[in-house]
């Protein structure tokens, strides 16, 4: 599980990281990530294939 959760913030930041190049102002950018994370918490039951 810490893996996945690993990923997750390492994704995150990458979303930041990428919006921040592109000039989108901070706080637009919490809310495109927050609700990109949304989206996946949504899908938590649901186990990534190998």
């Amino acid at each position: 599980m810490a893996q996945y959760q690993t990923a997750g913030v390492n994704a995150r930041l990458r979303l930041f990281a990428l919006l921040e190049a592109q000039g989108v102002p901070v706080s637009e950018a919490g809310d495109l990530v927050a609700g990109a994370q949304c989206e996946v918490v949504e899908l938590e039951g649901v186990v990534p294939a190998s």
